[in-house]
C-alpha cells in the first residue's frame, strides 16, 4: 500500500527501528548538520537511521527530518516497500508501468492548510548542511518542479537552494539538466521569467523518482506513481499553473528571472569537496503554502558516505541494469552497482559473463555514456563470480585480472561533470567552465585460461561450516562474495549450485 505522505513513511521507519526522534532544542545552523553527519560517519550502513528534530530553536511549530530517504540500502527498500534485493525489479516495473498524477481540489490538499504571501525565508528551519564551510542555510531535499514552455513537459529534479535574501534563493543547475533545458533554452532564450515550484516533504517515491535520469519528456510524477502503485495526488499552485504534490509539507512558489544573477555558494558537494562561489540564477519567491506543524525534509550531502548518493546509487543502478539487460538486450549481464565512494555517480561496476572476445570492453564503453554524457567517469567490468558490492572482491579482480597496458582504456575529451574538481582547473574555477574531461574503463574480467582459485574446495568448505557449528563458534551469515566464489569455482567434478 502506497505511503500517503512523508508522515506515514516516518511512522513506518520508526516501527522498523530506523528513526530516532530528537526532542531537545537544536540549533539549525550547526546541530542538525553535525548530528546527521555523525550518523553517516560513525555508524556502519546497516545500523544507520533517520533523525526527526522536533524542537528547532527560534522556529516554533516546525520540525526537520534528516537522513530519512537514503542513508542505507535497507532504508531505500523501506521507502520503496520492497526487500533490498527487489529494488531493481520494482524500479524497472515502475518505469514500464507509469501512472499519471491525479489532480485534486484545493480543499483536498493538506499542503494548502497555510498560505503565506508576505515572504520571509528566514522563518524556515533550513539547516546549514556543512557547518563552518557552507555559505549559509540551504534547502536540499527540493522536489523542484518546472515545465517546458513549448511542449509543456514537466521536470522534477533535486537542486540546492541557498537562502540568500528575504525572498531570494540562489541556486545552481547544469545547463543540460531538465531544469537547465527549461530555463536556458526555454525561458531565458525568450527573455521570460520561468515559473518554478519547490515541494519539500513529499512521499519517498517522489524523492526517488526525482533522482532518475530519464529520456526527455518522461514524467517523474508518472514514475513515482508506478513506484507507489497509484497516482500521485497533485493540486494547482497558487501563483502559476504548475501542479504540485497535494500531500507535501511545504510548497515554495516563484520564478527565476532571465539574465539576472546572484552570488551563490560555496556548498558542500557530493564529490566530497566544497564548490565555488559565483554569480548564478536565483528564485524570486512569491508564495509559500504548508501544512500545519510542517516538517522540513533535509538531505545530507558532502564527503562520502552521504545520503543523496546512497539513494541515487539504487536508482541509477536500476536504470543502468534495465538499459543494458532489457533495452539493449545484451547477453550475460548479471548486475550493476554505483559505488558510494564515487558519490554513486563516478564509478559504475558491471557484473557479467562475457559471451565472446571483446564483449566486456564493449559493455564498458556503452556504460560510460549510457545514462548521461558525464557519468559514469570510471567503468569496471567483472565476471559473475565477483560480488560487486564488496570493495575487497572488486579490488582483487582489478589487481589480478587486469593487465594495465591491455585492459585499461582512457576515453579523452569527454563531457565532464561541472562539480568534479579533478578537471585540472583551479579549485575556484566557476562550475560553468568545467566542461571537458576524460573517462576510464577497466576490463577486470578473465580473458584467458586461469588457474583454480586458492580457496579450499567447496566440499571441504561445506564440511568446515558444519564443523564450525559443532564447535559452538559464533554464528554468521556466509558473505555473498564467498558464496559466489564457491558457487562459480567448484572443484573438478562438483556440481555448480547456489551456495546459500
Amino acid at each position: 500500500m502506497a505511503y500517503k505522505d512523508l508522515r506515514e513513511y516516518l511512522d513506518v521507519l520508526e516501527k522498523n527501528g530506523k528513526l530516532f526522534r530528537v526532542r531537545k532544542p537544536v540549533d539549525k545552523d550547526w546541530e542538525i548538520g553535525t548530528l546527521s553527519r555523525w550518523v553517516l560517519q560513525g555508524l556502519p550502513e546497516e545500523k544507520r537511521f533517520g533523525l526527526l528534530f522536533e524542537n528547532i530553536k527560534d522556529r516554533p511549530g516546525t520540525s526537520v527530518a534528516s537522513l530519512v530517504t537514503g542513508p542505507s540500502r535497507d532504508m531505500v527498500a523501506i521507502a520503496m516497500e520492497c526487500k533490498p534485493e527487489e529494488i531493481y525489479d520494482k524500479w524497472i516495473g515502475a518505469m514500464d508501468r507509469q501512472i499519471p498524477p491525479r489532480e485534486v481540489r484545493r480543499d483536498q490538499a493538506p499542503v494548502k492548510e497555510v498560505v503565506i504571501k508576505d515572504i520571509d525565508l528566514d522563518k524556515l528551519p533550513a539547516p546549514v548542511t556543512t557547518p563552518g564551510r557552507d555559505s549559509g542555510p540551504y534547502l536540499t531535499a527540493t522536489l523542484t518542479i518546472t515545465q517546458d514552455p513549448g511542449d509543456r513537459h514537466y521536470n522534477i529534479g533535486l537542486y540546492r537552494f541557498e537562502l540568500t535574501g528575504k525572498d531570494i534563493m540562489g541556486t545552481w543547475f547544469a545547463p543540460g539538466s531538465g531544469m537547465g533545458l527549461h530555463y536556458y533554452r526555454g525561458y531565458e532564450d525568450r527573455d521570460k521569467p520561468m515559473p518554478i515550484c519547490i515541494a519539500l516533504g513529499g512521499d519517498p517515491s517522489l524523492i526517488l523518482a526525482s533522482m532518475g535520469k530519464f529520456p526527455y519528456g518522461v514524467s517523474e510524477y508518472g514514475v513515482a506513481g508506478g513506484l507507489r502503485g497509484e497516482a500521485v495526488e497533485v493540486v494547482k499552485a497558487e501563483t502559476c499553473d504548475l501542479l504540485v504534490p497535494a500531500w507535501a509539507e511545504y510548497v515554495i512558489e516563484g520564478e527565476i528571472p532571465p539574465h539576472e544573477r546572484v552570488d551563490e555558494g560555496p556548498f558542500g558537494e557530493y564529490t566530497g569537496f566544497m564548490g565555488s562561489r559565483g554569480p548564478r540564477p536565483f528564485m524570486k519567491v512569491k508564495c509559500i503554502t504548508h501544512r500545519k506543524q510542517p516538517i522540513l525534509h533535509n538531505m545530507v550531502t558532502g564527503v562520502p558516505p552521504s545520503e543523496g548518493p546512497i539513494a541515487r546509487g539504487q536508482v541509477w543502478g536500476a536504470m543502468l541494469y534495465k538499459a543494458l539487460k532489457y533495452d539493449l538486450k545484451e547477453p550475460g549481464i548479471m548486475d550493476v552497482h554505483f559505488t558510494v565512494g564515487s558519490g554513486s555517480w563516478g564509478h559504475a561496476i558491471v557484473q557479467m559473463q562475457p559471451k565472446y572476445a571483446g564483449h566486456s570492453k564493449k559493455i564498458a564503453v556503452i556504460t560510460s555514456h549510457l545514462l548521461e554524457a558525464t557519468a559514469p567517469k570510471i567503468v569496471t567490468v567483472v565476471n559473475d563470480d565477483i560480488d560487486i558490492r564488496d570493495p575487497l572482491a572488486v579490488e582483487w579482480a582489478m589487481n589480478f585480472r587486469v593487465n594495465p597496458s591491455h585492459d585499461i582504456t582512457i576515453l579523452d575529451h569527454c563531457a565532464a561533470p561541472n562539480l568534479d574538481p579533478s578537471s585540472g582547473l583551479k579549485h575556484d574555477t566557476p562550475f560553468e567552465e568545467r566542461m571537458i574531461g576524460s573517462k576510464m574503463i577497466v576490463d577486470a574480467t578473465i580473458k584467458s585460461t586461469y588457474p583454480e582459485i586458492s580457496m579450499p574446495s567447496r566440499d571441504f568448505m561445506e564440511k568446515g561450516l558444519a564443523a564450525w557449528k559443532e564447535c559452538g563458534l559464533p554464528e554468521f551469515k556466509v558473505p555473498k562474495g564467498t558464496a559466489l566464489l564457491l558457487e562459480k569455482h567448484p572443484h573438478a567434478g562438483d556440481k555448480m549450485k547456489p551456495f546459500f
